[in-house]
């Protein structure tokens, strides 16, 4: 998974808290307490969590997909 390991604008360490993140709101957390959780005050670094892309999940979809292609010679 490619995630932010620092915010781009303050620095801060965001690294290990992208799974944390995503399970805490399937999990139907409050984001105010997620926030509060992992110590993130600033919106810099709220906003890395909110505009980040799973492009892992895109790319490995995207590899089946062209086996699957390779598999009947299309």
């Amino acid at each position: 998974m490619i995630v932010p390991t620092e915010c781009y604008t303050c620095k801060h360490v965001l690294e290990g808290k992208w799974g944390t993140f995503i399970a805490m709101q399937y999990a139907g957390y409050e984001e105010k307490y997620i926030w509060e959780a992992f110590g993130v005050t600033k919106d810099c670094c709220k906003l890395m969590f909110y505009t980040h892309v799973d492009l892992i999940e895109k790319l490995l979809s995207m590899n089946a997909l062209r086996h699957s292609f390779d598999k009947y010679h299309l």
